[in-house]
């Protein structure tokens, strides 16, 4: 809830908070080499990381269209 409260705050209604946890665990076991445990340092370590990455632009990426192009309002052929 307490990410929740953040976005409100900043006003964020276009975010949604679900699957943060779930793509910070994805991140975790694909992404990096930091062990899992309790200790503050390593996690502090991981998280440091995972802020970096996040704070990343993304990259670019090609589209490629499905499907042929035709006219608005044109029905497809077939």
């Amino acid at each position: 809830m307490s990410l929740t409260a953040v976005l409100r705050r900043m006003k964020r209604g276009d975010i949604a908070v679900h699957g943060f946890r779930s793509t910070f665990r994805d991140w975790c076991a694909e992404s990096s080499n930091f062990p899992r445990g309790d200790l503050l340092e390593k996690r502090s370590q991981l998280m440091k990381a995972w802020a970096d990455y996040c704070a990343k632009p993304p990259e670019a990426a090609s589209v490629t269209p499905i499907g042929s192009k035709r006219k608005a309002g044109k029905p497809a052929a077939g």
